[in-house]
């Protein structure tokens, strides 16, 4: 409520500053949960603007001070905008498990798989057939289960290709059959220089890939 209380400091009507500042809280939590910067706490931060707005609402509706309802209100917003997230994350992840192991892989392996990921991974159901492309190079074949539908100027930090895995000197046009199914989510960090974040896709079954 910082900015809130700098706001009436300099002029603003309290409910007026209270306002604006649940809907930066808003928009900021938009948009950290949309580019996968910080989900957990994007929506956190959505909770709280949301929670905010209707505890200040609610509290003057029952004769209270609007700022008084909108802090209580976006405290309470941002705990259970917080939970929400982290209930979905969780649902999403098991599904996505379950999913790994019907297409033979060993539940270790496919732990390992998903640690690849950040935030919330789903499975996408691809129903057409779908260009992807895949950098890869040294021990990391042509063909493999990582692609991604991005074209990416920096594929190694985008999503977060460590050398000793993948020397990443080439990239490959694929095409992807339709009706199929995908593991989605944004490319865990690898450690410095490997930031991640870009949108990557696991595909179980390579021979659902051409070379396009």
């Amino acid at each position: 409520m910082m900015a809130s209380n700098i706001m009436s400091a300099a002029g603003v009507d309290g409910k007026v500053a209270s306002i604006i500042f649940a809907g930066l809280n808003i928009v900021t939590g938009v948009v950290l949960c949309a580019t996968g910067v910080g989900g957990a706490l994007g929506a956190s931060m959505i909770g709280s603007g949301v929670g905010s707005i209707g505890g200040g609402f609610l509290s003057e509706a029952l004769g209270f001070g609007f700022q008084a309802g909108a802090m209580i209100g976006g405290v309470v917003g941002g705990i259970v905008g917080g939970q929400i997230y982290s209930g979905v994350k969780n649902i999403q992840y098991h599904r996505a498990l379950d999913y790994l192991k019907t297409q033979g892989l060993e539940a270790e392996e496919a732990v390992n798989q998903l640690k690849n990921f950040k935030g919330i991974v789903r499975i996408k159901e691809v129903k057409y057939d779908t260009v992807v492309n895949r950098t890869w190079g040294g021990n990391a074949k042509e063909i493999g289960r990582w692609v991604t539908p991005k074209n990416y100027n920096n594929p190694v930090k985008k999503l977060a290709i460590r050398s000793e895995w993948n020397t990443a000197e080439n990239t490959s046009k694929m095409i992807l059959e339709g009706n199929r199914t995908v593991i989605v989510g944004r490319a865990a960090s690898q450690g410095i220089g490997y930031p991640g974040g870009g949108i990557q896709w696991f595909v179980a079954n390579i021979t659902w890939l051409k070379v396009g």
